[in-house]
């Protein structure tokens, strides 16, 4: 059975989307614009860290 050429449109997107996702994490930004901390953690009150907290 032959691809659908859409299958593999959906597929090259759903690969660049989850890429840039990843990226904007570790970047702690939105594409280039930098989140803002909503409060302040006790490793960022040393200027080091993340805003960003891994839980699962």
């Amino acid at each position: 059975m032959a691809r659908n050429i859409y299958d593999d449109i959906l597929k090259d997107v759903r690969v660049k989307l989850t890429e840039m996702f990843n990226n904007n994490f570790r970047e702690q930004g939105f594409f280039g614009q930098k989140w803002v901390a909503t409060k302040t953690s006790k490793v960022n009150k040393r200027g080091k860290g993340s805003i960003l907290i891994v839980t699962y």
